[in-house]
């Protein structure tokens, strides 16, 4: 089993260069919302791409979790309001992106040792049509706003 460092740092990974945030100069022409405009990247028309926003709040949901036990182990720990209320904005998009996407693969008894004989799944088995990941990080990282893997400002 990885250690919790090598896990975060798995996680942070999966964030393209740039954290998935691109230029679309031409947004007007597109059915776009209006752009975000990061003080990071002046005159750029910023949109994010949802996959990294996504990862972006299971990580910072994770991260919120650790907040929580520490402060149930601490109790002089301190806990962060703001990450409290952004929790909530995540939680909210991670199931519209569930509700969205609405993977419909069949997924059968679970085949982890032990559970076997417990009816219920754990999705192995299962055959999922994904998209490349590997792909959309790419032409992402070739978009990319600026060279960080942290959210922008």
């Amino acid at each position: 089993m990885a250690s919790i460092n090598e896990t975060k740092r798995e996680w942070e990974n999966l964030l393209p260069l740039g954290a998935g945030f691109i230029d679309i100069p031409d947004y007007d022409s597109h059915q776009l919302p209006p752009p975000m405009h990061f003080k990071e990247a002046p005159g750029k028309q910023s949109y994010s791409i949802a996959v990294f926003h996504e990862l972006h709040c299971l990580m910072h949901i994770a991260a919120a979790m650790d907040d929580l036990i520490m402060q149930i182990r601490n109790k002089d720990f301190t806990l962060n309001e703001n990450r409290l209320v952004h929790n909530d904005h995540c939680f909210d998009y991670i199931r519209n992106a569930i509700m969205c996407f609405g993977d419909t693969t069949l997924e059968g008894q679970s085949q982890t040792p032990g559970l076997e004989d417990i009816p219920g799944t754990d999705g192995t088995g299962a055959i999922h049509v994904c998209r490349n990941f590997d792909e959309v990080s790419k032409w992402a990282e070739m978009k990319r706003l600026n060279e960080g893997r942290d959210h922008l400002e």
